[in-house]
């Protein structure tokens, strides 16, 4: 048989071993997939993570998408961490610099992060982790998809991800406000 109570507030008490604590039993479960629990500020409300391994080359100074993740935010004030990591190679020679790479919200430019790549006179190469980080409101709880972009930062140098590292990753961070 169920049973119900109605109440606007649960009091803790306010001394002893258990002071400002409402204790749930061991083995009892708090189920509360029927309503809406409001996490605290700074509390992490989801996370969605997508990696990509395909081998991207970009010899123009367009922006090119290299991948993307959807994301719906569950609250409208929350803030949404982006974390982005490559495995960057630029095919140098000279003076020849890497590549630039973006955070996008659908078509809108978030962020970018230039990465110099090697300089060499020997047409060597070299391979890093392109690290990109970007936090922004999330201002509704419409669906919306991040991607990450790229381009040479010269036409004619080609700016590659994934050919000879780990896949890159994606990972999307809604925290609450």
């Amino acid at each position: 048989m169920a049973s119900e109570i109605i109440v606007n507030t649960i009091k803790a008490p306010t001394t002893g071993a258990n002071a400002n604590k409402v204790i749930i039993p061991s083995g009892v479960t708090l189920d509360a997939s029927a309503g809406t629990l409001n996490p605290s500020a700074g509390q992490i409300v989801q996370v969605a993570e997508t990696s990509y391994s395909t081998v991207w080359t970009n010899s123009t100074t367009t922006h090119s998408q290299i991948f993307g993740l959807s994301f719906t935010p569950k609250f409208s004030n929350s803030k949404i961490m982006l974390q982005g990591y490559l495995a960057a190679e630029t095919l140098s020679g000279n003076s020849d610099k890497g590549g630039r790479y973006f955070f996008y919200e659908d078509s809108t430019q978030l962020y970018n992060s230039q990465y110099d790549g090697y300089n060499s006179s020997n047409n060597t190469q070299r391979i890093d982790k392109v690290v990109l980080y970007f936090v922004v409101g999330a201002g509704s709880t419409n669906a919306r998809t991040y991607y990450i972009r790229g381009q040479s930062t010269r036409a004619g140098v080609s700016a590659r991800v994934n050919q000879y590292g780990a896949p890159s990753r994606l990972i999307i961070t809604e925290i609450a406000q």
